[in-house]
């Protein structure tokens, strides 16, 4: 018993390591748009577009090698999509033991959808005849499924044109129709999920498919591209194809009709620093950056620091934890007036006020409290006699550095600065 359930686990570690593999390489890719044609100027209508890899490689940070064609299509306008549109009908047979659905004549047609919910157009319509209550059952055309394709819808409807969406099959399963048909969506419907459509509604009027290809700058080597042929619904090469593309910028979109990313075919070693990085990912320059006299923006700087907290963030040790200014600093933009310095508001030191500078000073008021000042640059027990009435009569001699609230000041103290007696308020 042990050991098929140790199997089991060792399948569902694998099977979770490979979902999580490819949700994280669902960011490597290119979408592409627009619409193509053919030689002769017309749409390229259900086409089919391959894309071959130029060498081998594998999408960083995961395990997954580029090294298979993979598949896109044009729809019945020539518009890029994900999934070709449906080319041949479905097998129809009908039977009799079992099912109520009425004797008529039956129109059939299918979509393809994805495991996202996109669809494509319908198939060309097949025909079934049931002489008697009974079931349809409705099979595919031989054949694998296209990749990308999840399963299939199927429309049914009693006239050509008609076909009203009955149910949805996953993979390749034969579909039966047993019950009557819905040929208006209820006013509660049944949703087919995971497409978007309900019992009952109409046939879609665009393939919604989503052209998807690895991005070459998410690939490893730098520099791969793919080759490119884009071939009709009978086997037959679109004149001036295959020809080499390089799709770059992953999470982009490319259209083609602005034009065709030709590929020059050089691959570079080591990796070069790219413009749109995957996921924006972090990259390295092991020697000195110039950029001359033109400007640099970036959200935030550091230095010594992978993720500055800071719009400049300086975490460096000695003198690399200083930030030197020749010309000076402002302060919201602004350099203040002359004499003034940076003090703090409780956030930041971001607020210019006039210094009160030096070593000591004598005020005389009407209370004569003696206060132990005790600032940089004043000895330790220098007096200072506070007043909470009118501008001391003494002479103003001696400047007054102060950054510590006084005590036992109820209002007012004056200072001596510059030579004039200064109303500083006290909280």
């Amino acid at each position: 018993m042990k050991r098929p359930l140790i199997s089991g686990i060792l399948r569902l570690l694998f099977c979770l390591g490979l979902l999580a593999c490819a949700l994280h390489a669902q960011g490597q890719f290119v979408t592409l748009t627009g619409t193509l044609q053919a030689s002769n100027g017309l749409p390229a209508v259900n086409e089919t577009i391959s894309f071959v890899p130029s060498q081998w490689g594998f999408i960083g940070g995961t395990g997954v090698v580029v090294n298979v064609p993979t598949y896109c299509a044009t729809s019945t306008d020539g518009t890029v999509v994900g999934i070709t549109n449906p080319l041949q009908p479905t097998t129809n047979t009908a039977a009799y033991s079992g099912g109520t659905l009425a004797a008529a004549n039956y129109f059939v047609e299918f979509a393809w959808y994805t495991s996202t919910g996109t669809v494509t157009l319908v198939s060309p319509e097949s025909t079934a005849q049931l002489t008697a209550q009974g079931n349809l059952a409705i099979a595919l055309p031989s054949g694998p499924l296209p990749a990308g394709v999840m399963g299939w819808v199927v429309a049914i409807g009693t006239s050509s044109g008609g076909e009203r969406f009955q149910g949805i099959v996953v993979g390749n399963g034969v579909y039966t129709q047993s019950t009557p048909l819905v040929l208006t969506v209820p006013g509660s419907p049944t949703v087919l999920t995971p497409t978007a459509l309900d019992i009952g509604s109409p046939l879609p009027v665009a393939n919604t498919t989503v052209c998807k290809q690895v991005a070459n700058d998410a690939i490893w080597p730098v520099g791969t591209g793919y080759t490119v042929a884009i071939t009709d619904p009978s086997g037959n090469t679109l004149p001036g194809y295959p020809m080499v593309w390089q799709l770059l910028g992953p999470n982009t979109t490319i259209n083609l009709s602005n034009g065709l990313p030709y590929y020059h075919g050089i691959v570079t070693f080591p990796v070069p620093v790219l413009a749109s990085p995957l996921n924006h990912a972090t990259q390295s320059i092991s020697g000195g950056l110039s950029l001359g006299a033109y400007p640099m923006w970036a959200g935030s700087f550091g230095v010594n620091v992978v993720t500055p907290a800071w719009g400049v963030d300086v975490e460096g040790a000695g003198a690399k934890s200083r930030i030197n200014a020749n010309g000076g600093y402002l302060a919201n933009g602004g350099g203040g007036t002359a004499g003034q310095v940076l003090s703090s508001d409780g956030t930041a030191y971001d607020t210019p006020i006039l210094p009160l500078l030096a070593a000591q000073v004598t005020a005389q008021a009407n209370s004569g409290v003696s206060i132990t000042q005790t600032s940089p640059g004043v000895a330790v027990g220098s007096t200072i006699i506070s007043t909470g009435a009118g501008v001391p009569s003494g002479a103003c001699n001696t400047p007054l550095y102060i950054n510590t609230t006084p005590t036992n000041v109820s209002t007012v103290l004056y200072v001596c600065y510059s030579g004039t007696w200064t109303a500083v308020s006290v909280p």
